[in-house]
């Protein structure tokens, strides 16, 4: 068996070409530092060098027609944006991204084309993009879990086969379920008319629970109205994470019904239904506040990632649908992307050491503002401001 028949076939993406020559450019990545008046060079070495390839290629066919097809499809695809997959015939498969092109043709040589080709081994983007973006991004994809999880739940919910005892459990869980909301709701400090509206929005819905068992699509669209309207009620961020992160999982509060006939799992199903409905609504929500929460500190935003990581993975197994989950893992991981870019402008809490000295000389210091100094107050249990020693937590810039 010859060499050539166990090269691989090159290719871009999945487009074969014939593949010609090859250059590749690797090695090291460094910065030479020299000197005026010395004869001493230093050579920092930045660490290695990914690959870039300068590939001949050529696209052809005895067709003009079938020819100018292979030349736009093999050219879509060096335009295509992000990683493309390289087969390489002596490296292999390697992750690439597209640079500059050449495009050879002749009159004297018809339907051939000759490409030059420039493509660097690359990694996939781990870094904080533009949050502006993600936001956008964020709302849509919140709007799209909204449509999923309403389908699905219209298809889930059924009392036909529960009878008397499965209407009666379900009537019971959406009055806990929302009087539970109206208690949470009421310890926020929101405006008195909206909170007013919404406790008799909740009154409304559980004088409505009878009718509204009986209608699935009727039942989802008023759960949805309540959950969104839990945002009206107060233009603080935090309040209405919190709102939200306190909601998730009281379905936990109430232990399924024992045995295994098909009514009493349709009664179950029924139950986790619902608790998954509020569940979803409210982990979704708390994701968009908390990209909007005004952070003074990197500690902050830590502990908001925690209370959403710990709520996140406590209702992960009880979602029943894949297409709300890929939803939620899609609005997860934006999210990440957001609080990952606010955190670059964010600083740390750091703990120094002080001899006696007034709060308002330390903030001038620390900062060259004296009117820092109820932000390190607020960060410490002082006593006298003027007087203040030891150990002290500040924010490191």
């Amino acid at each position: 068996m010859g060499i050539f028949t166990r090269l691989q076939q090159a290719s871009l993406d999945g487009v074969p070409f014939l593949f010609k020559k090859r250059d590749k450019q690797f090695g090291r990545t460094t910065v030479t530092h020299e000197f005026v008046n010395s004869n001493s060079r230093f050579v920092e070495d930045l660490g290695g060098f990914p690959p870039i390839f300068q590939i001949d290629a050529e696209i052809s066919d005895t067709s003009a027609q079938d020819y100018q097809r292979k030349k736009q499809i093999f050219e879509a695809v060096l335009n295509k944006e992000g990683i493309l997959k390289y087969v390489d015939p002596f490296y292999g498969a390697v992750n690439v991204v597209a640079d500059l092109s050449t495009i050879s043709e002749s009159i004297t040589d018809l339907n051939v084309a000759t490409y030059t080709i420039i493509l660097k081994k690359a990694d996939l983007n781990i870094f904080p993009t533009a949050s502006t973006g993600n936001k956008t991004l964020l709302n849509r994809l919140k709007d799209q879990l909204t449509v999923n999880q309403k389908a699905f739940f219209d298809n889930a919910f059924s009392i036909a086969r529960t009878g008397i005892e499965g209407f009666n459990y379900a009537k019971d869980t959406l009055e806990n379920l929302t009087t539970t909301i109206k208690s949470v709701v009421s310890t926020i400090n929101g405006g008195v008319d909206e909170v007013a509206d919404f406790i008799n929005d909740i009154q409304d819905f559980q004088n409505s629970i009878s009718s509204l068992i009986q209608t699935p699509s009727n039942l989802s669209t008023r759960l949805d109205i309540i959950f969104n309207n839990v945002s009206l009620i107060t233009d603080n961020f935090e309040d209405l994470f919190r709102i939200n992160i306190n909601l998730i999982g009281i379905g936990g509060l109430r232990s399924p019904l024992g045995g295994s006939s098909s009514r009493i799992s349709s009664i179950n199903n029924n139950n986790k239904t619902l608790y998954s409905f509020s569940d979803v609504a409210c982990i979704s929500t708390a994701f968009q506040a908390s990209t909007n929460i005004d952070y003074s500190n990197q500690d902050q935003l830590d502990s908001i990632l925690k209370q959403l990581n710990d709520a996140y993975n406590s209702i992960f197994d009880n979602i029943q649908d894949d297409l709300v989950l890929d939803d939620l893992v899609s609005i997860r991981n934006q999210t990440r992307l957001i609080l990952e870019n606010i955190r670059l402008n964010l600083a740390k809490i750091v703990t120094i050491r002080v001899n006696s000295i007034p709060v308002t000389v330390l903030a001038y210091k620390l900062y060259g503002n004296t009117t820092r100094d109820q932000e390190i107050l607020s960060l410490n249990k002082i006593e006298d401001p003027a007087f203040i020693q030891g150990e002290i937590r500040v924010l490191s810039k």
